[in-house]
């Protein structure tokens, strides 16, 4: 094997492979029929030989850490034990026994709601100008006269 650089034909099949190795792993075996072609055209490069050692070591790391397949029993006594939500509960059937106004009301809670929290922010904002001197009405209002930039200067 040599280190002279790839051609993007070479670069661009070496691409693909790295793509199925994080796809299906390092086997050949795992890898869909239609790449097995592109497996073993490339399976001497240096460097896919590198990521096929590293895509080994993390396909034995994830099977060490698999957990067991459910054995038939466990399916069907947790089939057992599922109690299917009353339609009265389900959330996707909100509102299908009411009027059709009746599906609005979550959205006028919340819009009304939402005028609420503006009052109550607008009443209670504090800007801080009204203590300093500098930004009172008075001085504000001889600012623009001197200015005549006040729609009453004019007059």
């Amino acid at each position: 094997m040599t280190d002279r650089p790839l051609s993007s034909d070479r670069e661009a099949r070496l691409e693909r492979a790295s793509a199925y190795l994080e796809a299906y792993g390092a086997e050949r075996r795992r890898w869909p029929e239609e790449a097995h072609a592109l497996f073993d055209q490339i399976c001497g490069d240096r460097r896919f030989e590198e990521r096929r050692r590293a895509a080994a070591r993390l396909d034995e790391t994830l099977s060490a850490f698999l957990a067991p397949r459910a054995d038939e029993a466990l399916k069907e006594r947790l089939l057992a034990s599922f109690d299917p939500p009353s339609r009265r509960a389900s959330l996707l059937s909100f509102g299908a026994g009411a009027p059709r106004w009746g599906r609005l009301v979550p959205a006028g809670i919340l819009a009304g709601l939402s005028a609420l929290g503006f009052a109550i922010g607008a009443a209670t904002a504090n800007t801080g100008v009204e203590n300093d001197p500098a930004f009172s009405a008075p001085a504000t209002f001889a600012y623009l006269s001197d200015q005549g930039d006040a729609p009453w200067a004019n007059e």
